[in-house]
Parts: C-alpha cells; structure tokens; sequence
C-alpha cells in the first residue's frame, strides 16, 4: 500500500494575475520510470520517504495538475517549488488527531 499525504500546501500567482495552488505530497514509494534502458535505480519503484511537488494548471483550479521530481526531504522539494513558483503564500498545516 502507498502511503500519501500533504504536508506543505500555497498559492503563487502565474503570469501575476492567475492563481494556481501547490502542495509537497509525502508518499512512502518513489515510483520509477520503467524503462528498461534505465539504470536501475531509477528504473524501479523503491520504497522509503520521498516528496513531490503537484502544481496545478493556470487553466483552472485542479485542472491539468503537473508533479515535480520526487526528493529525498522536504527541504529540497520546498526549494524546487520556490525556484519553481515565486512569491508562495504558504498556508498553516496544522496536524490530524
């Protein structure tokens, strides 16, 4: 079973007048690319903690939704969205009981 879940979510303004949303996704497998010509590192699926980052479409709210590279922690997929997206606006995360 993969496990997933938001852990960082915002707003940034594309073209600085549309607003898109993001959020860095914690997932429990990096899914690899399958191809066989691949090594095999990134060729397969590995298990562990890994991050990503989904952007959505400037076209709608939700619509087209794109995903980053996965990361190894959360600080380098929190930098690949703010080299990504300028001027996040970064919403509170609070914890589930």
């Amino acid at each position: 079973m993969i496990n997933k879940k938001i852990v960082k979510k915002g707003t940034f303004l594309y073209d600085e007048n549309i607003v898109c949303d993001l959020e860095i996704i914690q997932t429990s497998v990096r899914h690899g690319t399958g191809d066989p010509y691949d090594p095999k590192e990134i060729r397969e699926d590995k298990k562990g903690t890994f991050y990503f980052i989904r952007f959505s479409s400037p076209f709608g709210r939700n619509k087209g939704l794109s995903q980053s590279f996965y990361h190894n922690n959360l600080k380098d997929a929190i930098k690949e969205a703010e080299s990504a997206a300028r001027n996040i606006e970064w919403e509170e995360m609070r914890e589930k009981n």
